[in-house]
């Protein structure tokens, strides 16, 4: 009766009877949930070298505008972190 009154007992419940169950459903189970973790995983490292690209990119798109509006290198080096020398190679 106190499974039925809550979502998470609900889950706790589902799960208990999983792995109480044969050898073969246990192992499947416990397989899909390394999979799910797995793919969580891989998408977490997506997103972030995903921001990481985008963030390069927009750094990149900050220093040809500052080159564009006629900034001095030294003074887009010191804004971007970028050494001269890379900021003169984007030329």
């Amino acid at each position: 009766m106190l499974a039925a009154k809550t979502e998470e007992m609900k889950m706790t419940v589902g799960r208990l009877k999983v792995l109480s169950a044969d050898e073969r459903t246990r192992m499947l189970y416990e397989a899909r949930q390394l999979y799910l973790m797995d793919e969580a995983a891989r998408r977490k490292a997506a997103v972030a070298e995903g921001e990481a690209k985008g963030r390069a990119e927009g750094k990149l798109e900050m220093i040809h505008q500052m080159l564009r509006s006629g900034f001095d290198i030294e003074v887009i080096s010191q804004v971007s972190g970028i050494s001269a020398e890379e900021i003169k190679n984007l030329k």
